[in-house]
């Protein structure tokens, strides 16, 4: 009696395995179609490249190509992060990714000179000079001669024409972009782009703003207080 207990306890066992892997194998098979499906869907869209796969006609090996459909997702997901982020950003120096953007320009030869501001309500005189290598000089002297001469420099690396005479300047640092500014300016979650209009003897320095999650809209300039050239 007892032996017959034992072997059916033991044929019992034997069955509950055999269904448990059973059921393993069901939902492995049921997720590697998956993972399939999903494989096929992006090696035909061109998201991800198989190689070394000498027979087109031969079968796609979920185990082999399912790691590579994971990196893919994870690099997506890490490069959204990073745009995300870079939105953030204060000063909005990064050069603009829409299938407009102008292409970059010399430094027009009429930004060439000495251009001056008289900012009488502070009582300062400002000089500031664009060279044709796109080096700039802001001098600051303020009609105190006790207080100090300020000087600040700047390189221009790029120039994109924004129409109208106006031209966004993209400095070596982000802040430089700002040089010909002879005003204040800030705000709380805002990016900005700077430049610069010419009309003959005038130099508008020129702002483009937006709130850190909205693009910035160059249809719309800021243009700030003029310099005369010297």
């Amino acid at each position: 009696m007892t032996s017959l207990i034992l072997l059916l306890g033991t044929f019992l066992a034997i069955k509950l395995f055999t269904s448990h892997t059973q059921v393993q194998k069901t939902r492995e098979e049921a997720r590697q179609s998956q993972v399939k499906k999903e494989v096929i869907k992006k090696v035909n869209t061109g998201d991800i490249k198989i190689e070394n796969h000498k027979d087109k006609k031969d079968d796609i090996n979920p185990r082999k190509v399912e790691s590579s459909l994971i990196k893919s997702s994870e690099s997506s997901s890490q490069a959204t992060s990073t745009t995300e982020s870079n939105n953030g950003q204060v000063i909005n120096e990064s050069k603009p990714n829409n299938s407009d953007t102008p292409i970059s320009i010399p430094l027009p030869s009429s930004s060439i000179g000495n251009w001056v501001y008289k900012d009488e309500t502070n009582g300062v005189d400002i000089t500031i000079t664009i060279s044709p290598d796109g080096a700039i000089t802001k001098v600051i002297k303020d009609n105190n001669p006790d207080i100090l001469v300020q000087t600040s420099t700047a390189h221009i690396n790029q120039v994109y024409d924004r129409n109208n005479r106006n031209y966004q300047i993209i400095a070596e640092n982000a802040i430089d972009s700002a040089i010909l500014i002879v005003n204040g300016f800030g705000g709380a979650r805002i990016k900005y782009c700077f430049g610069m209009r010419l009309d003959n003897n005038t130099l508008h320095p020129i702002m483009w703003a937006a709130k850190e999650d909205e693009e910035i809209d160059f249809s719309k300039p800021v243009y700030c207080s003029a310099l005369t050239r010297q």
